[in-house]
C-alpha cells in the first residue's frame, strides 16, 4: 500500500480557496510530518511546501528550515537550492 502526502493546505476548489498566508510555523509543522515519512513522495511534497517559503519569505527562509529539520539528511535538498512551482532549481 502507497501513502500518498497529506497537504490539506493545496486543495483549492471553486467552493475553497486558499486563503492563508503559509508561515514559518505552519511550513515547518508540514515538513516535520513529510521528514517522518521520508521518501520519494513525501520529497515532493516538502519541495512544495519548501516553494510557498520560497515565495512568501525568501531563500533565507528556506535555507534556515533545511538546516533546522535535516532536510539535507533526509531529502537531500542543499542550502541554497532554489524552489519554484515545487521543484528544485538548484543554486
Amino acid at each position: 500500500m502507497r501513502l500518498r502526502p497529506h497537504l490539506p493546505w493545496l486543495l483549492d476548489t471553486e467552493s475553497q480557496s486558499l486563503k492563508e498566508r503559509m508561515t514559518i510555523d505552519r511550513a515547518k509543522q508540514l515538513l516535520k510530518v513529510q521528514a517522518d515519512f521520508g521518501g520519494f513522495y513525501n520529497g515532493n511534497s516538502a519541495k512544495l511546501i519548501l516553494s510557498e517559503v520560497q515565495r512568501e519569505h525568501g531563500q533565507d527562509a528556506v535555507d534556515q528550515l533545511i538546516r533546522e529539520l535535516d532536510l539535507g539528511g533526509i531529502f537531500g535538498f542543499e542550502p541554497g537550492t532554489r524552489f519554484e512551482g515545487g521543484l528544485a532549481m538548484g543554486k
